[in-house]
């Protein structure tokens, strides 16, 4: 036997007496160092964390706070507008005015247009008036008349907007005609009312200070204002804006204010004051990082505690054992076995690598199916999609989910969609290739990666999946059971698309091969992905599935009342339909609907829109509330699919409501690119006592003779025709027509978008029966119809405010 030098009594306790003590321990030493360092490491990105979030709250805060202005600005602009063609329409109507103008008696002109500057619009500060000017029916100046100590525009004063005005041909001139424009180092809002109705004898301008209007800012905003023109010069400036030296608390936001032409007009400046913010963020932080040190100290004392019972006491045990016996090698044999078996903890390590390996094993792998879980398949998806950036590898990405599964699992139990969830698993996998990933992602949603695939190759491989998937019958307890698999395929090439964004795109193409009729398969293709629009669709699509399993939407509802009869209780209705976002906050129609159309789930929307309307209705009859008409918009799907017609006759049944409170509303369009089943879809309701609308007549252009074939109930006039129609001829012409065939044919007409007096007015004149805007009122959720439906008073309706 070899025996090593140093193992003798003299070497060892040479060997063991000369070590000091900070060498006979570099363990303890070492793991205490680097728990300190990764506690002060810790420390130190927590600062720097700290102050990076700070930098990004102060960019993300300066983007909102221009936001919120460009919001506001146009706002106050559009009401800027709206205040000046009304006072344009005042001095235009006055029949003084237009006696003098007539005659071109130029200083009655000039006496008629100066009384306006003493007058409500100005007087009530509403606007600030700078000039009136008075044009011939050739756009030749006549007179004009300035403000008390203000002088006239000069010649040539927005030249490129008069040039516009000037321009203008035929229907054209008969509309007000307003524009922001940049002057003499100024922004000005110049407005061209025509004088005289359908046959203009000349034209007004009104010219009006935009930064007036715009202080009112400093309110709707709750923050300091400073205006300023594009040479620097302060035309308004808040008494808390802060000139001092800049404070990094005190964010300053800069919007430029641009001309109808796209040119800059101004510069609005407004500050937030996010000290208080940042002293909580401080506040914070240190918090943080006391409770870090305070961690790393515990863990420190933790380790050494370990390390002294599981590593340190031992060794001091045998250290002790071999001087002992040390005076000879023989004696060395008497050594106490117990002595070494704390030795025993060094084996303890390759234990701890070996649960350490398992424990990842099980971080990656679905518990049920033995699967990779949706952890694994993320990470190797991020892999593949390096790879096909940088190797330009084509590779496919499926979403699967399940059809028929929740039969199982409500009729048979919890037990019974496991082993269901087993099996398929099995089934499934054993369709792929050796180089493809087959995942569970929870429930009954599962992934598979297709390595170096083409999408026609990934479609063959998914649809075998499929094939295979639809002739599994499971069995369970004597029952049999048949599922299916829709599948959301897309290719993986090199693109700006992020793992998740992918994620997204193949989920929403898998809800689209469910509402397509289940059990199939949705390609989306490379043309689709790279276009903004389709994505955000298929994005929508996905929302717009999941609010309607999860009832998501909410019911709205808005009046249509009796032309004459405004004041009275309401008896008809609109419904509509709004998403409630995760915040609370209500998404409008307009966002969803495109998305619906395009990837057919209209269907589906409406389906929910017929039940929860149905729904309202009969909770109206059971509490004795009084009975009124629900007008319920359907979509062209919805109207060809006979099996939503069997839907509304069940529904019907099973409510047991009066369907002569129902009405559908099929748009002009819908029904004249679907004349047969529109037919038929109306002919069967109608029979049941359904009333029926055609929506938005008009924009269609479609025949008259349309409206022999169609038998409904009501014609609305779509809003394009009734918003100007107490401007323009042949607005006023086209609704007339409209209203005249309805009542020929025995249809009641409704006029929708009518937003005040003058235009009631005007389709009161023409003989329209209902009307369907701000002047009626505007939609509410039907849990607050009863309470928040506004009745608008006609005292307010003649003063020319808009009830909403």
């Amino acid at each position: 036997m070899k025996v090593f030098p140093w193992f003798t009594s003299q070497g060892f306790n040479h060997q063991l007496m000369s070590k000091p003590l900070s060498s006979r321990h570099p363990l303890r030493a070492s793991l205490g160092a680097t728990i300190l360092v990764m506690g002060v490491f810790s420390i130190l990105m927590v600062f720097v964390a700290g102050e990076v979030y700070r930098g990004l709250i102060v960019d993300n805060r300066q983007a909102a706070i221009v936001d919120r202005v460009e919001i506001e600005s146009s706002r106050v602009i559009g009401q800027l507008k709206r205040n000046a063609e009304q006072l344009g329409l005042t001095v235009q109507g006055g029949k003084e005015f237009r006696r003098v103008f007539k005659a071109l008696d130029v200083g009655a002109l000039r006496n008629s247009l100066k009384d306006h500057f003493y007058q409500y619009f100005v007087t009530a500060e509403v606007l600030r008036l700078v000039e009136l000017s008075v044009f011939d029916k050739n756009m030749n100046p006549v007179v004009s008349a300035a403000g008390r100590g203000g002088q006239p525009v000069a010649d040539g004063f927005c030249a490129q907007t008069m040039a516009r005005v000037i321009q203008r041909q035929g229907a054209d001139r008969l509309k007000v005609h307003s524009e922001l424009c940049y002057d003499a180092g100024a922004p000005y809002l110049m407005l061209v009312v025509p004088v005289g109705a359908f046959r203009p004898i000349g034209f007004l301008r009104v010219i009006t200070d935009p930064s007036f209007n715009l202080i009112s800012m400093e309110q709707s905003l709750d923050m300091p204002v400073r205006l300023e023109n594009l040479s620097g010069q302060i035309l308004y400036s808040s008494d808390a804006w802060q000139d001092s030296a800049p404070d990094e608390a005190l964010v300053t936001a800069e919007y430029l204010l641009r001309t109808s032409d796209g040119n800059p007009a101004m510069k609005i400046w407004v500050q937030r004051d996010m000290r208080a913010f940042f002293d909580h963020l401080a506040q914070t932080r240190l918090w943080i990082m006391g409770i870090v040190a305070i961690a790393t100290l515990l863990t420190v004392l933790a380790a050494f505690g370990i390390l002294q019972r599981v590593v340190f006491k031992p060794l001091q045990h045998l250290t002790s054992e071999l001087r002992r016996v040390g005076h000879c090698w023989e004696a060395a044999q008497q050594l106490d076995s117990s002595a070494i078996s704390g030795l025993d903890n060094v084996s303890e390590f390759a234990e701890l690598r070996e649960l350490y390996e398992t424990l990842g094993e099980m971080a990656l792998t679905d518990s049920l199916t033995s699967l990779p879980n949706r952890l694994a398949f993320e990470r190797e998806l991020d892999v593949v999609l390096t790879d096909a950036r940088t190797q330009s590898a084509h590779h496919a990405l499926a979403f699967m989910d399940l059809d028929q599964f929740k039969v199982v699992n409500d009729t048979c139990g919890h037990a019974a969609g496991d082993e269901l969830l087993r099996q398929l698993a099995v089934v499934m996998n054993n369709e792929i290739r050796g180089a493809d990933m087959l995942a569970r992602f929870g429930g009954d949603e599962f992934g598979l990666l297709l390595r170096n695939c083409h999408i026609e190759q990934a479609y063959k491989i998914a649809d075998q999946i499929r094939s295979r998937v639809e002739e599994f019958r499971f069995i369970w307890e004597d029952k049999s059971f048949a599922v299916g698999v829709s599948v959301g395929l897309l290719p993986i090439a090199a693109s700006g698309l992020t793992s998740s964004g992918l994620f997204s795109l193949a989920d929403a193409a898998c809800y689209t091969a469910k509402d397509q009729g289940r059990n199939r398969i949705h390609v989306l293709r490379p043309e689709d992905m790279n276009n903004p629009e389709n994505t955000n669709h298929m994005q929508w699509v996905a929302r717009i599935t999941r609010a309607i399993d999860e009832d998501g939407f909410c019911l709205f509802a808005q009046p249509i009342v009796q032309v004459g009869k405004l004041d009275r209780p309401v008896e008809h209705y609109e419904m509509l339909i709004r998403m409630r976002a995760e915040d609370g906050e209500m998404i409008p129609p307009m966002a969803f609907i495109p998305a619906a159309e395009r990837y057919g789930i209209m269907p589906s929307i409406d389906r929910w829109t017929v039940r929860a309307a149905t729904n309202w209705v009969a909770q109206r009859s059971r509490e004795g509330k009084p009975q009124c008409i629900c007008s319920i918009n359907l979509s062209a799907l919805s109207i060809c699919d006979q099996r939503f017609l069997t839907f509304v006759i069940n529904l019907l049944d099973e409510s047991g409501v009066d369907p002569h409170n129902i009405c559908f509303e099929i748009t002009e369009t819908a029904a004249m690119a679907n004349m047969a089943h529109a037919i038929r879809f109306l002919s069967v309701l109608k029979s049941m006592g359904c009333r029926f609308s055609l929506d938005d007549f008009g924009i269609g252009l479609a025949s008259f003779s349309y409206l022999k074939q169609l038998k409904v109930d009501f014609l609305k006039i779509d809003g394009v025709f009734i918003r100007d129609v107490a401007t323009d001829a042949v607005d006023f012409a086209m609704v007339e027509s409209i209203n005249h065939v309805g009542h020929v044919l025995g249809v009641k007409t409704i006029a929708e978008c009518v937003s005040d007096q003058e235009i009631l007015d005007k389709l009161t004149e023409i003989g329209v029966d209902y009307v369907q805007g701000a002047v009626a009122g505007m939609p509410v959720s039907v849990a607050d119809i009863d309470e928040s439906v506004p009745r608008p008073r006609l005292d307010v309706i003649e003063g020319g405010q808009n009830p909403s």
